[in-house]
């Protein structure tokens, strides 16, 4: 085990480890295993970065600018792979752990006050966060194999929560302005979704039960409503809401179910529910 803290501009070719500090800041590198390697790189002030690796073969990268960010990757298995590219800016925080083999985690900041937490347990997942602007979150809980999760956040205040429950499932993310929320709850295997907001304090909430279901939510304005819920196998929703104030749900129970909503406008509600097989639903408002 090596024990590294603080560190300036130290190369350590014995662990097959680099690492590089500024002023104030504090770097901690514990390793136990084999092939494990390192790479740090920290320019500013009062930054922290600590990595943990039990394995072999694991890589971690951290490289960060500014004050008062915080970079923490724990990681326990084989071959796993946690890189935070950058983070600039100040009172940032991204903390990665994996347990299993094969996983990989990318992120970057750039701001202030954003936050991103992944944990992976499992095997060969692979989670993605990039944020810039303040105060944004993001919480990736990954829990099987080869499951993937992308988000994108620029604004202020924005928030995606992710749970993934099974193998070869899919999240996407991307939010675009102030005080969006996103969540998604995905347990079986196969299933994937993606939610895309622009604008002002949009919330869209996803719940998918079974196997091979495949959802879709667009929302473009301010204070949109949209919850979806599937439970069964194969099934499809699509929402898509622009303009003010609109309301939406779809809740399908069964198999290869298919619903399309969308709706433009002002204070428009839908209100679909399937149960059964093989049905099909569309519903278009205010266009």
């Amino acid at each position: 085990m090596n024990t590294l803290k603080p560190l300036t501009a130290a190369i350590i070719l014995a662990s097959a480890s680099a690492v590089y500090a500024a002023e104030n800041d504090t770097t901690r590198v514990n390793q136990k295993g084999d092939f494990n390697s390192v790479y740090v790189d920290q320019g500013g002030s009062e930054n922290n970065i600590l990595i943990n690796q039990n394995g072999d073969r694991n890589v971690g990268m951290a490289v960060q600018g500014g004050e008062d960010n915080l970079i923490i990757q724990n990681q326990k298995g084989d071959s796993n792979r946690s890189y935070v590219y950058k983070q600039n800016g100040s009172d940032n925080l991204v903390k990665n752990n994996q347990r299993g083999d094969r996983n990989t985690f990318q992120g970057s900041q750039s701001g202030t006050d954003n936050t991103t937490r992944a944990l992976q347990v499992g095997d060969g997942n692979f989670a993605y966060s990039r944020q810039a602007g303040e105060q944004n979150d993001v919480k990736i809980n990954q829990q099987g194999d080869n499951n993937r999760t992308d988000s994108n956040q620029s604004g202020q205040e924005n928030t995606f929560t992710t749970l993934q429950v099974g193998d070869h499932n899919s999240a996407g993310n991307t939010q675009r302005g102030e005080n969006n929320r996103s969540v998604s709850n995905q347990k079986g295997d196969g299933n994937w979704n993606y939610t895309y907001q622009i604008g002002e304090s949009n919330f869209s909430k996803l719940n998918q039960q079974g196997d091979n279901n495949g959802a879709y939510t667009f929302q473009e304005g301010e204070n949109n409503d949209s919850r979806l819920q599937q439970k069964g196998d194969g099934n499809y929703a699509f929402a898509s809401q622009h303009g003010t104030d609109n309301l939406l749900r779809v809740k399908q129970l069964g198999d290869r179910n298919n619903s399309a909503v969308c709706q433009q406008g002002t204070n428009q509600q839908a209100f679909l529910k399937q149960k059964g097989n093989g049905n099909s639903a569309s519903i278009l408002q205010g266009f």
